[in-house]
């Protein structure tokens, strides 16, 4: 018997919730199922599993090894996956996170693209803006916008977003024409929560010069559609990248402020799990972001 067959039986224990299902599910006996687990709980020298008359449940020992073996056994599965066939083709199911409105104008089209090129190949794209736990919520590559505080992954940068300070005609009206920066700070600002500086934003300005400036906010939002949504509903200035708002900037419904002062662009990365082997499905999604993602920026003419 394989030294891991016995955590990979102890596994489906925990996802099914009782012995006497998993014997059901592989055809033995439940006392031989019962007989592997107590044989690697004796190995490990600790309890795994609490027995009950209504299944079994993980200790605190036994979720950390699970946690931990699943991880281990699905990179294992990889390699061999991958070798088996003695190639290098992407094959198999990826799961890949990524922001809702990001994921809909641009990534949906180009996992498409690789999907017509790797015909084995198949993803599960989860839009969401809502954090995501790539070992917990079982993700293979997450794109992140902003600066990264995952020390744990690894992560490999597609590049930047241009950014642009908007607001709405009525607003601009309401606070009177800015013409500095130091301006700014007497307004209201809509915050995209995954993109933020904190509660100051550098700007840098012509022949290099720089400022910092102060932002003053009643209201925070997690998507960047519902941000636009605030700012042409006059509820303040947002700090957005440019691709989300050339349209309304190009038709009026929004006005770019200062110009001539530009945030520092914002970078996209993305992030997947530590270990000394990416499976090649992985690495064929981090790939094909990486040579789309240069072609994303937007050039847009500037309204004066």
């Amino acid at each position: 018997m394989n030294r891991l067959d016995d955590p990979r039986l102890f596994l489906r224990v925990v996802e099914a919730g009782s012995m006497k299902a998993v014997a059901e599910e592989i055809g033995a006996d439940p006392a031989t199922v019962t007989r592997r687990v107590t044989a690697l709980e004796t190995r490990l020298k600790t309890k795994l599993l609490e027995r009950s008359r209504q299944g079994a449940s993980p200790t605190e020992a036994g979720t950390t090894y699970y946690t931990a073996m699943r991880r281990i056994l699905a990179e294992v599965d990889a390699v061999e996956a991958d070798i088996g066939e003695f190639s290098d083709t992407p094959r198999g199911l990826v799961r890949v996170s990524c922001p809702l409105d990001f994921g809909r104008a641009c990534v949906t089209g180009w996992i498409v693209e690789l999907l017509e090129r790797h015909p084995e190949l198949a993803v599960d794209l989860v839009l969401s803006d809502t954090y995501v736990d790539l070992v917990g919520q079982d993700v293979d590559v997450a794109l992140r916008i902003g600066q990264l505080t995952d020390s744990a992954l690894k992560a490999r940068k597609l590049g930047e977003m241009r950014l642009m300070l908007v607001a709405s005609p009525a607003y601009i009206e309401q606070m009177g024409r800015i013409t500095q920066p130091q301006k700014l700070e007497a307004c209201h600002f809509i915050l995209y929560s995954w993109m933020q500086f904190g509660r100051t934003v550098p700007l840098q300005g012509p022949n290099g010069k720089a400022v910092r400036v102060s932002l003053q906010s009643r209201l925070s939002i997690n998507n960047l559609g519902a941000a636009r949504e605030a700012t042409l509903m006059g509820a303040g200035i947002h700090i957005g990248p440019e691709w989300i708002f050339v349209d309304d900037v190009r038709s009026g419904r929004l006005v770019e402020m200062l110009p001539d002062w530009a945030p520092a662009p914002t970078p996209v990365h993305a992030l997947f799990r530590s270990g000394d082997y990416l499976p090649a499905k992985s690495r064929a999604v981090i790939e094909h972001l990486a040579d789309r993602f240069p072609r994303f920026p937007v050039a847009i003419e500037r309204h004066r």
